[in-house]
């Protein structure tokens, strides 16, 4: 693949990457103000994945066990989720979504879906098809590891 295609891809990612962050940014999603992406993927599998222990998060978002630590202190410090000691073995935690915990995930879900809706209505019905297929290609070898994400 060329240099200018790796480029193409690279600045069109950050675009949609930028919009995300403007209709983040845009005040209409109180449950969410300073929470960053990394927390935002961690809010997305607790709620796929109810009562997941941390190695589980770590191990598919790939997260360093630091980074993941860091990331749910900060969640647990603004509220949005708590650890629950795991039953199943005494030494780990379990993660739950809070009441707040839930909106900021309902928000974050409503953020996507304004952002690929925006992206979808440009397109007609045959290319909507084959825009999902063929990034459901490209990005196949982790969406099947990680398909609850």
């Amino acid at each position: 693949m060329s240099i200018d295609k790796v480029k193409e891809l690279n600045d069109l990612w950050h675009i949609v990457g930028m919009r995300m962050k403007a209709e983040m940014n845009s005040g209409k999603y109180p449950a969410i103000l300073g929470v960053s992406m990394v927390e935002l993927s961690i809010l997305q599998v607790v709620e796929n994945r109810p009562n997941c222990m941390l190695k589980e998060i770590s191990s598919q978002l790939e997260l360093p066990k630091s980074t993941l630590t860091s990331a749910i202190n900060r969640l647990e410090s603004k509220g949005l989720v708590k650890r629950n000691l795991c039953k199943e073995d005494k030494r780990a935690y379990n993660l739950e979504l809070t009441e707040v915990g839930l909106q900021a995930q309902h928000e974050h879900r409503n953020i996507e879906y304004a952002i690929f809706e925006d992206m979808l209505q440009k397109l007609d019905m045959e290319e909507k098809n084959i825009f999902i297929r063929m990034l459901s290609k490209a990005v196949s070898s982790k969406r099947n590891e990680n398909e609850n994400y």
